[in-house]
């Protein structure tokens, strides 16, 4: 997960004459008297503080009354307690520092105004209780114009329940860890009068109530967060969420980990990207369409990128039938627009929970019962690795207009299975329509199925059982069931000289994901496709 370069609070292990040890510390210039505090060990300030701007209360050292009229005067200081202990103090310009849900409730409860663009920096060591929606002193019903919500400290996070974003605008949400409880953590709810847009969750560790990935959940409510979708937009509203972006978090013990709609304007855009997801029962990302009565001509856009799917714990022959993709489009016959969808890089792989993988990379449902809606999904989707279980989709585009599918692998890791079932498909499938000219380069796949008139250059048919290509003969990997991304890349790097080596590993002549150069975090924050 991404960090930032700075360190805020630590403390030294070195002693010196047995001083406790030293303190360093960031406050935000606008904390409030008696907030945001950091531990000590002493219990008054022997020098270093003049004006008076900081007090010891109950172990912590946090501004007075002086220092908050004050602002605190942009520091830095340098104090020496009774003790002999040394803290030494930062500020940050334009921040709260909160450490209490008390100290929280204050400061979210201000205007507007003097939230917007600020920042509220949140300690990490005790939960911050945010509240249902519709209390007091919530974030909802107004543009925050870019205030972001976060941990200072780069070694762990801040924990907080939960958030209900209700008309919400223009917040950000940063390495924060929900508690672990079967809940939504973060409802985002647009209104006509209040849209919500604008809202970023990034580097955040995401979680339901926690579960054994192998448990008996055959009877669905045996499973504790069903249900549950732990990031969700909603509205029951036409036009109401806008620009949307999750990116870089782990998101695990969840109904569905992301479902999200954004369709507020044709600019509309929801990002998932960089994210690791795993212990999901039903989907792991959902998104949908534009589908309502007045969303005639948006032409809303999805960017799925770097993302880290496995461990999927649910069954589709489980008693609440859920519907376990990794990524899924869905729409109905009642769609008013093309949708587009830019699916880059994502590694889908069964993982070692009960569930394996269901379908991979599945965008569906604009044709229903044999009705043409006659909008379809434009989708460009590059460098995935998809790692089958099971006779399912790994990669299917049922409603497909001008798709492009470069330098995909997908194989199937069960040696019990028989056939080739690991299947490239765009404009087919049982509601497939297909508009346009589909252009595929260099995928590797057991089978190719596409409507229309594609444009197929250096794609490679292999299989585990009946292939012309054998697996064995394509890639070095020993065997072909992944339980981690580096058994991924292990199984599946591009024997050399190989059908899938057309120039040499990572250049523009490679085939599958011997032409992507990965991002070497988990998740990953990017990398790049030598495709032409």
């Amino acid at each position: 997960m991404s960090r930032n370069s700075h360190l805020t609070v630590r403390r030294s292990t070195a002693r010196v004459s047995g001083v406790a040890p030293a303190v360093t510390a960031t406050f935000g210039n606008l904390t409030i008297a008696g907030h945001g505090g950091v531990a000590v060990t002493g219990t008054t300030i022997s020098s270093g503080d003049a004006s008076g701007h900081w007090t010891i209360t109950g172990g912590y050292i946090v501004p007075s009354a002086a220092g908050d009229t004050a602002n605190l005067n942009l520091g830095p200081y340098a104090l020496v307690l009774d003790n002999g202990q040394q803290v030494n103090i930062t500020i940050a310009t334009n921040e709260w520092d909160v450490r209490q849900t008390s100290e929280w409730d204050t400061v979210i409860a201000q205007a507007t105004a003097t939230l917007s663009a600020k920042k509220i920096a949140i300690r990490p060591g005790a939960t911050i209780t945010t509240g249902v929606d519709g209390a007091a002193a919530r974030l909802r019903r107004a543009d925050y114009g870019g205030l972001e919500i976060y941990c200072r400290d780069t070694t762990t996070y801040a924990d907080v329940d939960k958030f209900s974003l209700r008309g919400t605008r223009n917040v950000t949400f940063r390495r924060l860890r929900t508690t672990a409880v079967a809940e939504p953590k973060f409802n985002i709810i647009g209104e006509t009068a209040n849209n919500a847009a604008g809202i970023t969750i990034d580097s955040c560790h995401i979680r339901g109530a926690t579960g054994d990935p192998n448990g008996d959940y055959a009877t669905s409510t045996n499973y504790p967060n069903n249900g549950i979708n732990l990031i969700r937009t909603s509205s029951s509203l036409d036009n109401s969420v806008g620009n949307i972006t999750v990116t870089n978090n782990l998101i695990e013990w969840s109904g569905s980990a992301v479902v999200m709609k954004v369709s507020q304007s044709a600019a509309a855009v929801g990002t998932i990207s960089g994210n690791r997801i795993r212990y999901y029962y039903s989907d792991a990302i959902t998104t949908s369409p534009p589908g309502n009565a007045t969303e005639t001509g948006y032409v809303v856009t999805y960017n799925i990128n770097d993302n880290v799917i496995s461990d999927c714990v649910g069954k589709s022959t489980d008693s609440g039938s859920p519907h376990p993709d990794a990524i899924r489009g869905v729409a109905t016959n009642a769609a008013k627009a093309d949708c587009t969808y830019n699916i880059s890089r994502n590694i889908l792989f069964p993982g070692t929970a009960r569930g394996g993988l269901g379908q991979g990379i599945f965008l569906s449902d604009y044709k229903t019962s044999g009705v043409d809606s006659g909008f379809f999904y434009v989708p460009t989707i590059i460098g995935n690795v998809v790692v089958t279980s099971g006779s399912t989709w790994p990669i299917l585009v049922e409603n497909c207009k001008s798709g492009v599918a470069l330098n995909n692998t997908v194989i199937q890791s069960d040696a019990n299975l028989t056939g080739n079932i690991a299947q490239l498909a765009l404009g087919t499938g049982s509601n497939g329509t297909t508009s346009g000219t589909h252009r595929l380069e260099r995928n590797i796949a057991d089978i190719f199925s596409i409507g229309g008139s594609p444009t197929l250059t250096d794609n490679i048919t292999s299989g585990n059982k009946g292939a012309t290509l054998a697996y064995s003969g394509t890639f070095d990997g020993p065997t072909f069931e992944p339980l981690s991304r580096a058994d991924v890349f292990t199984m599946l790097d591009v024997k050399a000289g190989g059908p899938a080596d057309l120039g040499g590993a990572y250049d523009a002549g490679a085939v599958g994901s011997g032409a992507v150069n990965w991002a070497t975090d988990n998740p990953g924050s990017g990398g790049s496709n030598n495709v032409s």
